[in-house]
Order: structure tokens, then C-alpha cells, then sequence
């Protein structure tokens, strides 16, 4: 137990005293320059060490991109395992789970990892407020026939009333959509 304290202690005064004497010989270099240094030290000495991002023509299709939150986040995702969707022949699951289940199990890790990032929980947010709002979407487009009559031109309506019954027939679909104006009056009716 000694022996190991003592070891402790001899390697904490070697590196005060190595990072003292850098410090008295470069005390002229300003921080930012010790950083560049170190940079082109260890990227092979090219002036720009960190290339930049390249510009995709196309963009990430998210229903699509198996990967889609390992690509997004790799310091989160480490090994390129753990997204909505498994790998197949490295993950195995028992259950398939919805994204919003997912994205709250996310947040309770044990780690903390997925609720300290910035960005984590806007992402999740993101897309299951485009998918609720798809998912509406294609219902209301499944069930079509009623609001092709609404949009036929008709001379004894007018416009305003055509928009007024058209917003009319869409108001249950919103009081399902979390955030929006609708589904708060609703909460705030069933409390």
C-alpha cells in the first residue's frame, strides 16, 4: 500500500517538473501557438490538421439510414452499436421499440451521456415530432375522399370557408401531435 502511494507521488512530481520546465523555456509562446504546435505534431505537420467538412449534395435520408444516430453522434454511440435500429450480425434484440420508448430509455442511462449532450435530446424531439406528424399525414391522406370534396372548387363557398372547414376536419389529428397549441388544451382539459 506504501509502495504504491510512494510510486504515486513520484510520478506526480515528475510531471509537475517536466510541465514547470516546458513552461520557463516557452513561456514566450502564447497558448493557442503550443496547441497548433501539438496539432501539426501529431497530423504529420500539414498547415491545416483538421480537414473540412465536406459538403453532401444529398441529404440523410432518416427513415431510411440504418446508422442514422451513430452517424450523428459518434463520441455517444462509440463502437457504432446501440441505435433505434440493430446491426445486423453484431445486435441482437428480444424487442422491437418505438423511437420515443428508445429515445427515453436513452436518457435514463446509467452513464448520463445522452441527456449531458447538447444536441442528444433536440435530435430525439426532432424526429419523433416528424414521424408523428408523417404518420398524420398519411392518415389523413389514406382517408382522402372527404377532403377531395372539400378542395373542389365549389362558387357557393368561399374560400375562407373552404380553409375554415378544411382546418375544422383537421383539429383531431393535432391534439395528437406533442407541442402543438391543441395538444396542451387537451392536457390541460383531461387535468
Amino acid at each position: 500500500m506504501k509502495k504504491a502511494s510512494i510510486i504515486k507521488n513520484m510520478i506526480w512530481k515528475n510531471l509537475i517538473e517536466t510541465f514547470e520546465l516546458e513552461r520557463n523555456e516557452q513561456d514566450t509562446q502564447s497558448e493557442l501557438e503550443k496547441i497548433i504546435q501539438a496539432t501539426n505534431l501529431a497530423s504529420g505537420g500539414s498547415e491545416y490538421p483538421v480537414k473540412e467538412l465536406q459538403c453532401c449534395t444529398k441529404p440523410i435520408d432518416e427513415y431510411n439510414t440504418i446508422t442514422l444516430m451513430q452517424n450523428c453522434f459518434p463520441t455517444l454511440f462509440t463502437n457504432g452499436e446501440g441505435g433505434l435500429n440493430p446491426l445486423e450480425g453484431s445486435e441482437s434484440r428480444l424487442h422491437e421499440y418505438h423511437l420515443a420508448e428508445y429515445c427515453a430509455h436513452l436518457m435514463k442511462w446509467h452513464d448520463r451521456r445522452f441527456i449531458i449532450h447538447s444536441n442528444f435530446k433536440f435530435l430525439c424531439l426532432n424526429l419523433i415530432q416528424r414521424r408523428q406528424i408523417d404518420g398524420l399525414v398519411r392518415r389523413i391522406s389514406d382517408s382522402g375522399s372527404q377532403h377531395d370534396e372539400l378542395l373542389q372548387p365549389d362558387s357557393s363557398i368561399g374560400d375562407e370557408d373552404t380553409a375554415l372547414q378544411i382546418l375544422e376536419s383537421l383539429k383531431p389529428y393535432f391534439k395528437v401531435v406533442r407541442g402543438s397549441g391543441f395538444y396542451w388544451s387537451s392536457v390541460r382539459d383531461d387535468l
